[in-house]
C-alpha cells in the first residue's frame, strides 16, 4: 500500500497515512477533529543500493551488463565493426 501525505488546514499538522489506493480520496480526520486534505508531493526516488558510487560501479561492471553488451562496448571502443 502506498503512503499518502495529508495536511490539516486548521492546525497545519502534516501526517503520512498508509492507505489502499482506492481510499486515497476518502475523508481523513486530523487529531484536532478537522478534515485533512491530501498534499501532492514528488514521487520518491531511491537508488537500488542507497550508495550512488557503488550503484554506478555495479551498473557498469561487465558481469552486471552481460557478455554481449561488454563485447559490443569493447568493439566500439577499439573501432572494430561487427
Amino acid at each position: 500500500m502506498p503512503i499518502f501525505p495529508y495536511e490539516c488546514p486548521a492546525c497545519f499538522r502534516l501526517e503520512e497515512r498508509l492507505l489502499p489506493v482506492d481510499q486515497r480520496d476518502a475523508p481523513q480526520t486530523c487529531q484536532c477533529g478537522e478534515q485533512m486534505r491530501r498534499v501532492l508531493t514528488a514521487a520518491p526516488f531511491r537508488m537500488p543500493g542507497g550508495n550512488p558510487k557503488i550503484d554506478y560501479e555495479h551498473a557498469f561492471n561487465t558481469d552486471a551488463l552481460g557478455k554481449d553488451i561488454a563485447d559490443a562496448i569493447k568493439r566500439r571502443d577499439s573501432g572494430v565493426k561487427a
